[in-house]
């Protein structure tokens, strides 16, 4: 269930919280305020694509923000369009893909636009409904799993013959660098290790004479620092009477002493180490200029030679046996295609049985709603075995005629956006429709009014029973029936226009039913509003709408 809505920079709504309650909650206010504009900032979060010009002129960014109560903990998903660079996109704390977000919120949400685009001809519309009359939950599931195994089956044996097919090219390829490496014989770090050499060495007149001359200063001139220092500490040791000044003193001419020591056998290993022949510096140049060379050819590191080495052996030997991978992936395919076959043809079965149910019920509940004379037609078949999907092996076609006497058609091509609104709203109080646990509608009552908007409202309030409902409605019959009911409304501040979104107190809330009712404030339209309220508490079902504030009128 969808707790609170946050949207901020998003073109009018500079900065909107509503907080949603159970059951129907209805948005309203006068055409052009910005109803739907809140629905389509909530439907960002499903991966709507939206153009920069969306961010509000002020603002950095547009922020979407979801608060959902799932399971144990609250469930946060926000999405943020910038002006300039890529916006960003989070599930709880972390940062993940778009198209993660939006296959969360799909889990959550159900939209259904009147204008929008809503794939009414999709099977899996009604292909629910029918595993939903079959009690097929637990198939369905291990259709899902068996589903997910045959596409990874399936991708890994695609990955595999590719890799076949380019094998001899390939393998030509490695055989030509593995001769290369290996003739070459590089030892991991060795790069690194000869160029740090080779630094010293082409330095080595300099640091020979440096050493040289640290050795002619400390220990082999007459007055050499070594010797001076070994007089120092005689005299100082000699005249010393325990003072702790004099101790200290001798305790430093003994470190200095020390430090000498150490400088002159580090004088000692820098010549050793730099007692090179030319003709040995001469190999370790060609041994570097060696190594470079092949690393330039293969367009790697120097130091990455070796692990390259490694890397192609491995390679050439998985490439030795590709056929027999090719033909275990073969023999995977196989299992896993005719393990979701059978559960598919069984799930395809009980659709069948059921198919004559599900429209019964559904030209049921659609009567209801005032289309007492639309039909629907669905037409079952089992599909070839190599067109198993998603929806396993079922391929379903939908008509629809609106009225008696009429043709049926393709459900997608000859139903009107209030048929289709009022369609899903059959499914879902047929209890037929199964997913998020919140729909969404926008003006599904648009065009129809008396008995046909009231028909539309009770079977709101029925959907509402178990599932929350947010609807953006012009008509005050559906408004009443809402446990939260928010105003939408622009005002004018310094010269710009912003949507604020209001959730209207019993007062306020009486206020716009007259609105909606009449656009008067008269004694009569109140006297409507409150007989409206009235009505809506007495019929009422849902026990959250008997105690939430918004539904009691004062």
């Amino acid at each position: 269930m969808l707790k609170r809505l946050r949207i901020q920079g998003f073109t009018l709504l500079e900065d909107v919280t509503i907080d949603l309650t159970a059951g129907l909650n209805v948005l309203s206010g006068e055409t052009g305020a910005g109803k739907s504009l809140v629905l389509t900032a909530l439907g960002l979060l499903l991966g709507a694509r939206t153009p920069p010009s969306c961010v509000r002129e002020g603002h950095e960014a547009a922020l979407i923000e979801a608060l959902f109560e799932a399971g144990a903990a609250p469930l946060r998903l926000a999405r943020t369009v910038r002006r300039v660079g890529r916006g960003t996109c989070l599930l709880g704390q972390d940062s993940v893909p778009l198209s993660r977000l939006a296959e969360t919120a799909r889990s959550l949400l159900c939209f259904a636009f009147q204008h929008a685009q809503m794939d009414m001809g999709s099977p899996a519309l009604f292909i629910g409904g029918l595993d939903v009359l079959a009690g097929h939950a637990a198939l369905s599931s291990a259709y899902n799993a068996a589903y997910a195994d045959l596409s990874m089956a399936r991708s890994e044996l695609s990955r595999v013959r590719a890799e076949l097919a380019d094998r001899d090219a390939r393998q030509r390829l490695l055989r030509q660098q593995l001769a290369l490496l290996e003739k070459l014989g590089p030892r991991p770090a060795e790069h690194a290790a000869l160029s740090a050499r080779l630094g010293v060495l082409r330095r080595a007149r300099h640091y020979l004479a440096l050493a040289a001359h640290v050795e002619h200063v400390l220990s082999e001139r007459e007055s050499s620092v070594s010797k001076e220092l070994s007089s120092l500490i005689r005299n100082a040791t000699r005249v010393s009477d325990g003072a702790p000044q004099a101790r200290a003193l001798c305790d430093a001419l003994s470190r200095s002493a020390t430090e000498v020591e150490e400088a002159l056998r580090a004088a000692e290993r820098l010549r050793a180490d730099l007692d090179v022949e030319p003709e040995d510096l001469d190999a370790l140049e060609a041994r570097l200029a060696e190594l470079e060379h092949v690393a330039q050819a293969l367009s790697i590191p120097g130091d990455a030679l070796a692990e390259r080495l490694e890397s192609l052996r491995q390679e050439a030997a998985v490439l030795e046996c590709a056929e027999e991978r090719v033909g275990l992936a073969e023999a995977e395919l196989e299992v896993t295609t005719a393990r979701a076959l059978g559960l598919a043809r069984e799930l395809h079965s009980g659709r069948v049985q059921r198919a004559a149910e599900l429209v019964r019920r559904v030209e049921l509940e659609l009567g209801a709603l005032c289309l007492s004379g639309a039909r629907i037609e669905l037409t079952l078949r089992e599909a070839k075995a190599a067109e198993l999907g998603v929806l396993g092996i079922t391929a379903l076609e939908a008509r629809f005629a609106a009225n008696p006497g009429e043709p049926f058609g393709p459900l997608a091509d000859v139903a009107s956006g209030g048929e289709r609104s009022r369609l899903l709203v059959a499914l879902r109080c047929a209890g037929l429709e199964a997913g998020a646990d919140t729909l969404v509608f926008d003006e599904i009552d648009s065009g129809v009014g008396g008995a046909a908007a009231e028909a539309i409202a009770a079977r709101l309030r029925r959907a509402a029973e178990s599932r929350q409902i947010i609807c953006v409605t012009h008509h005050a019959c559906v408004a009443a029936q809402a446990v939260g009911h928010f105003r939408v409304h622009k005002l004018e501040s310094s010269g710009r226009t912003r949507t604020e979104v209001e959730c209207l107190t019993p007062a306020a809330r009486i206020e716009e039913l007259m609105r909606m009712l009449s656009g008067a404030r008269s004694e009569n339209a109140r006297r409507l509003a409150l007989d409206l309220i009235n009505s809506a508490r007495a019929n009422a079902k849902c026990p959250s709408a008997k105690t939430h504030p918004l539904s009691r009128a004062s």
